[in-house]
């Protein structure tokens, strides 16, 4: 096992009616700005048990999927203009990434241009880091949407629409002071988006388990419980029965995939994320759709590097054994992702390969070097791509 350190600094509030729990979470007196998407809170009782908890300073809506560098600079703005002292994110992994982006850039003044702040602190990519960004204010947030776990760590991703770039970062300081998670908000959310999340929390821990080479018996088998748990309810998530126990486990799941507890002392494998994020910026797909996409893809290219790993992923997770075991553990977790409603080839959405070589070029060309292995350079990446055909 690898050398390690690990916090988990937020405060985790779960259950049903635990929006009230807002009002002694934020310090009295707090200017708090409210952050949000596009307003289905309001149509979901989201917004009104909020506002019947606090009385915000200010809010800022329209935080959009995959959130834009432009957009977040406007609610950075608007914090400076009423001295907010915290900041409350009530929706899913794209309103609380853009918090987390918004709170460090309230205090960047290292560079003219806060976008930096992902390009020298990001995670994934071979750079260097002359800038640290420092959140100004702390971040308490209402989870609306179980899928990026970004309610529990200290990551995000945010995108550059003027440079079609999409990137992400971590630092200490954005982790969230609190999240509060009630599994009935689950129940207003479109299968569409069902979907996109049960397949980002999967991914999640399938990246960190398939590139985990290290000893970590203890990791591998919370991996595998988290993954078994999530094939098991996807059926009755996706039928939308309003089974509180079923969202229950779909939320907790959701969050453990990305807290970092499972991935300790091990390391994982971003490959498919970072190529993922290329396909949104470059085909407009969700978050989900790409990962369904390139998952297999990537999986099949490392596939010899990772011949044992995949053997006991099909044997733990998909109850395989024998010769071909990890050729089908490749098939079957395609399959699930299909059994969402999604596809998993670009021929799917009426796409082809017309953006492979932008998409190439934003990797980092010829000085791609991406998995755990830093196997996939630029002529895997480019494999792995056609394969999406």
């Amino acid at each position: 096992m690898l050398d390690f350190e690990y916090t988990a600094p937020t405060k985790v509030v779960f259950g049903k009616g635990k929006i009230a729990a807002i009002k002694t979470l934020i310090p009295a007196g707090a200017r708090v700005m409210l952050a949000y998407g596009g307003g289905s809170i309001k149509t979901n009782g989201v917004y009104q048990a909020v506002i019947e908890a606090i009385t915000p300073t200010c809010e800022f809506s329209g935080i959009e999927p995959n959130p834009s560098l432009e957009t977040c600079l406007k609610a950075v703005e608007m914090g400076k203009a009423n001295n907010i002292t915290y900041i409350l994110a009530v929706g899913g992994g794209s309103v609380i990434d853009a918090c987390k982006f918004i709170t460090c850039a309230m205090n960047w003044d290292k560079s003219p241009d806060p976008f930096d702040i992902l390009l020298h602190w990001g995670f994934g990519w071979p750079n260097e880091k002359p800038y640290e960004p420092q959140a100004k204010v702390p971040i308490g947030v209402v989870l609306t949407l179980p899928a990026a776990g970004s309610e529990s760590n200290a990551g995000a991703v945010i995108t550059n629409k003027a440079r079609k770039l999409k990137r992400p970062f971590a630092h200490p300081s954005c982790y969230p002071a609190f999240c509060i998670l009630d599994p009935e908000v689950c129940y207003s959310i479109p299968a569409k988006q069902l979907a996109n999340g049960i397949i980002d929390s999967y991914v999640h821990v399938l990246e960190q388990y398939i590139g985990n080479y290290q000893q970590g018996r203890l990791q591998d088998r919370q991996c595998e419980a988290i993954m078994k748990s999530l094939i098991e309810i996807a059926p009755a998530v996706m039928s939308k029965n309003r089974d509180y126990a079923t969202y229950a486990d779909l939320m907790w799941c959701s969050n453990q995939a990305l807290t970092g507890l499972i991935g300790c002392g091990t390391k994982a494998c971003w490959a498919s994320h970072m190529i993922g994020h290329e396909l949104t910026t470059f085909y407009g797909l969700d978050h989900g759709q790409t990962l369904a996409l390139t998952v297999p893809s990537v999986m099949k290219q490392l596939q010899t590097l990772r011949q044992k790993k995949y053997e006991q992923y099909a044997a733990r997770v998909f109850g395989i054994e024998g010769p071909d075991a990890a050729d089908k553990a490749i098939s079957m977790t395609d399959d699930f992702f299909k059994s969402l409603g999604v596809h998993t080839r670009l021929s799917g959405y009426g796409f082809g390969p017309e953006h492979f070589d932008s998409i190439i070029e934003s990797l980092g060309g010829e000085n791609i070097k991406l998995s755990a292995e830093g196997a996939i350079r630029k002529a895997e990446a480019t494999s792995i791509l056609k394969n999406l055909l």
